[in-house]
């Protein structure tokens, strides 16, 4: 950038979580190379776009910052989202998981993670569709069906 330009009234959505993660004393590029650098079957998975970041992973913890908090039944755990990267992960989501977890930890202290159910996140921030595309989506998850062990999801189109 030069001296002349004025400086940028806009932050990316990756600036933002850096700022976020540097006022509290954590390293969010750390945070999301730990992502982009795991393997499959850490079943991270990273949502980037112009105008959102989400990264979330499948959990059984209940707390997932706390090792030794009790098992719960697999969700998805959202440890950063920004933008619009919840409604870009429901329409995206790799298989369907019944509950979504959300980190709390910076607003909410003492409530580390917020639980909600997937289908109620459908309902409100899910795809809007036509009925061509239920029907075309009705088939794809049937057949995911027969060849997952896991329960397909419910959204595969994705305009992100």
């Amino acid at each position: 950038m030069a001296i002349n330009q004025p400086l940028p009234t806009r932050l990316t959505p990756l600036d933002k979580a850096v700022i976020d993660y540097h006022r509290i004393g954590e390293d969010f590029i750390e945070l999301l190379d730990s992502y982009i650098s795991s393997f499959p079957e850490s079943k991270r998975y990273v949502f980037f776009g112009p105008d959102m970041i989400l990264l979330c992973h499948e959990e059984t913890l209940t707390d997932p910052m706390d090792r030794k908090s009790p098992k719960r039944s697999p969700y998805w755990y959202v440890i950063y989202a920004q933008g619009n990267g919840v409604a870009c992960f429901l329409k995206s989501m790799p298989y369907y998981l019944d509950t979504i977890g959300f980190s709390r930890y910076i607003k909410y202290p003492n409530r580390p993670v917020r639980y909600l159910s997937t289908d109620k996140l459908l309902t409100h921030h899910g795809p809007k569709t036509t009925s061509t595309t239920r029907t075309t989506f009705a088939s794809a998850a049937a057949a995911a069906a027969t060849t997952s062990s896991k329960k397909p999801c419910k959204n595969r189109i994705c305009s992100c």
